[in-house]
């Protein structure tokens, strides 16, 4: 009968959704530019062009080596000046060389930087932590955590996970303001550690995923409800920072993505 032919209708058309979202979405690789006025009274001389990875969470899900080959070889297409890897590297990884696992990354031409996000914390759990940086050191990847790099343009600095407790920025008020600041984090909400400055950095981050499955106002909500500042993705104006959000290349949770696919942004600062 007719409800029976609609039941059947509906059924089909939420396996097609959930096969895309499966197979289809997840596999799509997207590169988006974006150019970011920084908050500094002149100009930069040359604008900074940064490719912003996040969440590749190599393990469960994602993070195979043809997704990394993929990204190695896009980022290299795009040729920024700088790569930040904004942490959340694994999910729960194979226990082998985390070097081999994420060897393609090493072919990627400009410098890398890297922090760590909660899932690399590995808590509770075995410890990561040590093993994940000597590997990504072994691929030319620099631990960005804690430590500050001083480019033409602007000043790099990391910090570390905010739901480990670890992102402290305070310390950026003692701190040289005669170029802008890039500050690399996992968790958006870091922004909170954020100091008033003379002039505001740009942060950049991870950690959502864009929502991941992203409904129209569902993901939304749910993100205001599970974070302080409710980010999604893009870029964010707050009263200490711009803060910019990537949706990521991985997945974690439920292995699809919908109105979401892996991303990769160009950044164009100046």
């Amino acid at each position: 009968d007719q409800q029976t032919g609609v039941i059947a209708l509906v059924l089909i058309a939420f396996s097609l959704l959930l096969l895309y979202s499966r197979f289809v979405e997840p596999n799509w690789l997207l590169m988006r530019q974006t150019r970011i006025a920084l908050d500094t009274p002149q100009r930069l001389a040359q604008p900074v062009t940064v490719a912003l990875v996040a969440d590749i969470h190599l393990g469960l899900f994602s993070g195979q080596a043809k997704q990394l080959r993929r990204i190695a070889k896009a980022v290299n297409a795009a040729q920024p000046d700088l790569v930040l890897f904004a942490g959340d590297w694994t999910y729960e990884p194979n226990r082998g060389d985390l070097a081999q696992q994420f060897a393609a990354l090493q072919h990627i031409h400009a410098p890398m930087y890297s922090v760590l996000g909660n899932h690399d914390e590995e808590l509770p759990g075995p410890p990561l932590q040590q093993a994940l940086r000597a590997a990504l050191a072994s691929l030319g990847i620099a631990d960005l955590e804690g430590q500050i790099v001083d480019l033409a343009e602007v000043r790099l600095l990391g910090t570390g996970d905010l739901w480990a407790g670890k992102a402290d920025l305070a310390g950026l008020s003692a701190l040289p303001h005669d170029k802008p600041w890039l500050v690399m984090a996992h968790n958006p909400d870091t922004v909170s550690q954020i100091p008033s400055l003379p002039a505001r950095p740009l942060m950049v981050a991870g950690h959502t995923h864009g929502g991941q499955v992203n409904l129209p106002y569902l993901t939304a909500w749910v993100l205001r409800k599970t974070s302080q500042l409710g980010c999604k993705e893009g870029l964010y104006q707050q009263p200490t920072a711009q803060v910019f959000v990537t949706a990521g290349t991985g997945l974690v949770g439920l292995p699809l993505r919908f109105g979401m696919p892996p991303r990769i942004d160009l950044l164009t600062l100046y």
